[in-house]
This record gives C-alpha cells, structure tokens and sequence, in this order.
C-alpha cells in the first residue's frame, strides 16, 4: 500500500472522527492518534492542500520534530504560521483543543464524582451504625420521594453547538449543519383544568381528613388532661384517708409478720407437749389391754384348776402373784358394782348409754368394761401430767399480750375484714385462718379426750364460740353470713383440719371397742360432727381414713379382744365359778357386737353385717350359748342380742317371711330350744310365757315360716296371732 492509500485511509479514519463529535460522541484514544497522524501526512507531503510550514534546504521536515510539536500540549510554545493555508490550520487547531479540554474535563469529572461517591459512600455507612440499616433505607426512600416531586420538568431538548468553527469549514470538513447534543426525558401525560382541579380537589379531602383527625385527637388530649387533672384532684382528696389505710396495713402487716414468726415457735413446743400427752393416754391404753388379757388367761387357768379339784380353788396351786392379781381383780369389780348402782339410782337421764345401763342393771358380771388403774401406775401417770401442765402454763411467758390470746388474734383480723373487706379477700385471709388459729386450738385441746368427756362436747370450748361469730357483728351480718361470707365454714375448716386428726389419733391408738361407754362418746362425736359440719362428709379423705380406722379396730377386737372358752352344759350348771366366767367372756362379746351395730348410721351395712353376724354372733356368741344351760338367763341373753340387731339389717330383698343367710344358725338355735322344752315334759320352763317369748324372737328376725312349723308341729294354736 503506497501513500496515497494510507492517506486516503487516514482521512477517512478522521471524517469518521468528526462524525461521532458532530452526532455527540467522544472518540477513543485510537481514532484521536488517527487524526494526528493525519495532520503530520499533510503537513509532510502538502496533501489536500495543506503547505508544510518550515522552509527547509531539501523541503522536507523530520517526522520526530512533527510529533514533537503536535505532542506538546503548550499552547504558549506553539508559533503561528503565516501560510496559504493558515486560516484552515487555525481552524483545526481549535477543534483538537475542544477535543482535548473535553476529555480533560470528563476526566476531572469522573474523578470528582469519584471522590464524592467516596465521600456519600462513607458518609451512609456512619449513618448506618447510628440508626441502623431499615431506618436508612426509610430515610433514602423519604429523600428519593421528594426529590422526584421537586425535580423540574423539561420538556424540550437542549442542543449544545461547537464554538469557534464557521459554516465553509464545517462544510469542508463534513459537519452537518448542527452539532447538538440531545437529552431524551420521559413523556409526561397532559395536564388539563379539570385534572388539575381534580387532583386540587383530592388534596384538599385528605388535607381535610387530616384536620379532622388531628381535631379528634386534639379533644382525646384534651379530654385526657381533664381526666388526668380529676384524678390528680380525688387523689388530693383522698390523701388523708390513704394516710389512715396505709398506716393500717403497716401495722396489720408488722403484726401479722410477728405473729407467724411468734407462732413458729411455739407451734413446736406445743406438738412436743401434746406428743407427750398422746404418750400418756397410749401407756394407759395399753396397760388397761394387757391388763384385761391377763386376766383372761388367769381365768381360765383358774377354770382348769376347779375342773381338776371338784369344784373349788385351792390358793396353794396357783403363784404369790396370781393371788395377788384375784384380790385386785375381785375388788375392781366389787368398785365398779357399787358405782354402776349408784350411777343408775341417781341419773335421770334418758340418752341411750343410761338406757342402755339400766336394761342390764341386774346383770351386772361382764357388761362394764375394767378401766381402774393400779396405784402406782396412776401415781406415775399422774406426775407425768403435771410435770407437762407446768411446761403448758410457761408456754406464753416470754410472748406480749396481743399473741396470748385467741380473742385477741381474732379481733385485729376481724378488724381487718370489717374495715376493707376487699384487701380482706384479695390476700386470701380465709384460707389461712385454720393455720393462724391452730395453736391456741391444738393448747385447748391438750386435754381433750373424745372417749371420755361425753358432757364436754366441741361446743363448750371458748374457740368454738369465738370463730363461730368471726366478722359478724349483726343481724343483719348473720343473715348476709352464709351467704356470701368466705369465712362461714370457718369452724367446720378447723375441725376438718384439726379436730379429725386427734379424733382419729384416738380411735387407732386408744379406743376400746369392747368398751360401750367409750364407743358411744366416739359414735355421738362423729354423728355430730358429720350434721353440723359441711366439709366432713363422706368424700373428705379424712373421714375416710377415720372410718378405715374404726373398722381396722373392729377387726382387733374381733380377734384380740373375744375369747369364750368351751365348758360342758354339765359343768357350767354345776359350777357357779364356771358359769360366770362363760357369761362374762358372753357379755364381753355382745358388747363389741353393740359398738359394731352403734355405727349402722356412719358405715356401710356391708362392712358392719359381716363383722356383726359372722364376725361376732355365729363365732363367739352362739357359742357361748349353746354351752349354757336353758333358762331365763339364756332367753334373757337371746333377747339382747335381737335388740341390738338394727332393723334394717333384718329386711330381705325376696319375702319378708324368711331371715336372712347369717340369722339361719340363730335361728336353728331357737328352734332346738323349743323342740328340746317339749321334748321333756316334766321341764317346768314349758311354761306359755317362755314359748311366747321365743316365738316373739323368731318373728322379730323375720323367721315367719320358722315360727308357723313349729306351731304347727307342737299345736300352738293359741300362739297364731303372733305371726300376724
């Protein structure tokens, strides 16, 4: 390729220059060293018109000095060259200085706006620590909106000419008639008056919206600040009645405090000497029941030995201590007979135990239980009492008045109910008063002895009395009272909490239930306890256990306490020694039958009947009959045991003509003793009135069809009527 090629080549590399100036562009590094390159051709060869400047001797220039002068960038150092062309090159020259001021300046820009996105870069990231990526984001946003709604709008486009360059050059050097650079922004819809005033209109209802919310919330403020100020007033007015309250509470609560830290101190003391007195009615317990056992066991030793003597007791073959047990025991018995006679000539009463006492006055052997203690024991025994009397009356010596008393304690907490019964109810009071009052009851209780004290019944003590009217000061209280009062079954709480439990300490370890006396006072107690007291009841679990604890001691007697031994008819008649041990251990039994039958109202039959019939009748009693010989004592005792047999244990679910299963051997029993009088004939005891009575028996325990086949075998017609 020669000269003229490249020539041709490079001015077309610098039309295309001028293009991409004229439509805006920039050019790139390449196409401006084209251009040079093409300036230095047409200096060098005059090509296009152009003239070389400098005259030399062989006109020609060196190419490095052309790129000397055409790469410095001095304008100071450049020389004007006077020439055909001269106006032509001038004009080139200005061009390739916008050219380069251009670049110089984009260059400058884009390193300014380097630096300030630096800067903004740096700036964010502060922001960020101080309140957090979401809030800048937020904040971004905010700004971005408003920036958008005060960026102005154009809408025509700016056309920026190249200065310093006339028409005939522009046309020599391929411009178009224009340089301009346009910006293209996006089309905005039409705005007309009724947009306008619809946009107007939309505005304002918000703005109105807005007012109208900001007047709401206004009169809110407003009507809290006079809220506020009235409160602030009542509570002014108020003040002097919060005083008193508060001073109330403070000393309620300081007494309370040192009331319970009193409490927890002699609560101890007062289990420890209540577990002393329960220790002593143990001892006496168990004493009275080896004794009785005791005397049993000498009994029917002294038994075999008048068997094998003929008839009496020689004081020679028995032990010093033996003798010395029969002269206690014959005195015991000698006492309690002279007591029960004056008991029965002197009381006028008509409960069941006095009944009871007086339908066996003149059987006196066996039917009072031996409850005497020895000298020495009872000495002992006495000295332990008081030597924990002494220990009781110093229980409050070391303690002010105010925890003394039980009234006392009662009245600052009463107090407190009456005055501000809502505080009363919130800190649940009720539900701690057994626990608060449960000393003064246990120390009132020491002494209390359920089995003994019939006349001394729970509503004789002064905490019964008391706490019955705790918080009621009124008729008009004691109507209000079980209605709507949480401390109405004050009292039945405390039983159930503190009275069950020491009943029931005594029916396990101290009750006899051989002793009538002891399980009248225990079945009267709990008859009492279970008509006046709400919460004891069937479903309480300490009721329960009390009734498990009642039949495990049925169970004992059962087996412990019965004993009958076997005589021949013989020599029961003819031995009176014999004959009243046998009625004794007879009475013995029957009386723990009687204390089963008491509790028919309180246990289930099911658990009683088993224990009465099969139990104590068919294993002791009817054997203990069928060893004595036939007469009134015999049809006396046949007699008791069908009156302590409850009526209801006596109806059967078939035919009210036959007797239930466990009254069939009772009921073979009378028969014989019929069929057996008129078997022998010259008996004297065939006498009508005996053969009424036991046909009344028969009749009673519903053996109807027993009682008409002996009518009816022995023609007892006159006796018909009975079975009607």
């Amino acid at each position: 390729m020669n000269k003229a090629e490249e020539a041709d080549d490079e001015a077309g590399q610098y039309d295309r220059v001028l293009d991409r100036l004229d439509r805006g562009v920039i050019p790139n590094a390449a196409e401006i060293h084209a251009a040079r390159k093409k300036r230095q051709f047409a200096r060098e060869t005059g090509f296009n018109g152009y003239i070389p400047l400098n005259e030399c001797a062989d006109n020609e220039i060196p190419k490095n000095e052309v790129r000397d002068e055409l790469s410095s960038g001095d304008e100071d150092e450049r020389m004007e060259m006077v020439g055909k062309r001269n106006d032509r090159l001038q004009q080139r020259i200005t061009i390739q200085e916008t050219i380069d001021d251009h670049n110089e300046g984009k260059s400058d820009q884009s390193e300014d706006e380097n630096s300030e996105n630096e800067m903004s870069k740096w700036e964010k990231e502060q922001l960020e620590k101080v309140i957090g990526k979401s809030s800048m984001r937020n904040l971004v946003e905010k700004s971005s909106g408003i920036l958008v709604q005060h960026q102005p709008q154009f809408h025509h486009s700016h056309k920026y000419d190249v200065q310093g360059v006339t028409e005939a050059n522009r046309a020599s050097l391929g411009y178009q008639n224009q340089v301009c650079m346009e910006i293209k922004l996006p089309e905005l819809p039409a705005v007309t008056c009724d947009s306008f005033l619809n946009s107007l209109g939309v505005r304002l209802s918000s703005l109105k919206a807005t007012h109208d919310k900001t007047g709401e919330e206004i009169s809110s403020i407003v009507r809290q600040n006079l809220d506020a100020e009235n409160e602030i007033n009542s509570a002014r007015e108020q003040l002097p009645q919060l005083e008193i309250e508060f001073k109330f509470f403070q000393n309620i609560r300081n007494y309370i405090n040192d009331y319970i830290d009193c409490m927890c101190e002699k609560t101890l003391i007062i289990d420890k000497i209540e577990q002393l007195i329960q220790n002593c009615y143990v001892r006496e317990a168990d004493y009275l029941s080896q004794r009785r056992q005791q005397e049993v066991t000498d009994e029917s030793l002294e038994m075999s030995l008048i068997a094998s003597s003929g008839g009496f007791l020689n004081p020679n073959d028995v032990e010093v201590n033996h003798n010395q047990r029969i002269l206690e025991r014959c005195g015991r018995r000698q006492r309690r007979k002279m007591q029960r006679m004056n008991i029965s000539n002197k009381s006028n009463s008509s409960n069941a135990l006095e009944n009871y006492r007086q339908s066996f006055a003149d059987l006196c052997e066996g039917l009072s239980s031996d409850e005497e203690l020895d000298v020495a024991f009872n000495q002992a025994l006495m000295e332990e009492q008081s030597r924990i009397l002494n220990e009781e009356n110093l229980l409050f010596e070391d303690t002010v008045d105010d925890f003394q008393d039980i009234e006392l304690v009662m009245q600052k907490l009463e107090s407190w109910k009456l005055k501000y019964p809502q505080s009363y109810d919130n800190a649940f009071v009720s539900e701690s008063l057994p626990k608060l009052f449960s000393p003064f009851i246990k120390l009132e209780l020491l002494h209390w002895n359920p089995l003994k004290n019939c006349q001394n019944s729970l509503e004789d003590f002064s905490w019964f009395k008391l706490l019955t009217l705790f918080g009621i000061r009124s008729t008009e209280m004691v109507e209000k009272s079980y209605e709507d009062d949480t401390d109405s079954l004050l009292v039945c709480k405390i039983i159930d909490r503190v009275v069950l439990p020491k009943v029931i300490f005594f029916v396990e370890k101290v009750w006899n239930p051989v002793s009538v006396c002891q399980s009248y006072n225990l079945h009267s107690l709990i008859s009492q306890l279970l008509m006046s007291c709400p919460l004891v009841n069937p479903e309480s679990k300490r009721v329960q256990r009390l009734v498990k604890s009642i039949l495990a001691q049925f169970d004992w007697g059962i087996s412990e306490a019965c004993f009958v031994p076997v005589f021949s008819k013989e020599n029961v008649a003819a031995s009176l020694p014999m004959r009243k041990f046998l009625e004794r251990q007879f009475w013995t039994c029957f009386k723990l039958a009687y204390s089963i039958a008491l509790f028919e109202n309180i246990i289930s039959s099911a658990s009683l009947t088993e224990r009465f019939f099969n139990g104590v009748l068919n294993r002791y009693l009817m054997m203990a009959l069928t060893n004595m010989p036939t007469d009134d004592l015999l049809l006396n005792q046949l007699q008791k045991i069908i009156e302590i047999i409850p009526s209801s244990w006596l109806d059967t679910e078939s035919t009210s003509s036959s007797c239930i299963p466990e009254l069939q051997h009772f009921v073979r029993f009378l028969s014989q003793i019929l069929n057996g009088l008129f078997s022998n004939k010259s008996c004297d005891l065939s006498s009508e009135n005996f053969v009424s009575t036991v046909l009344k028996m028969l009749v009673k325990v519903r053996a109807i069809n027993e009682a008409s086949d002996l009518i009816s075998k022995h023609n007892l017609t006159q006796f018909q009527h009975l079975l009607q």
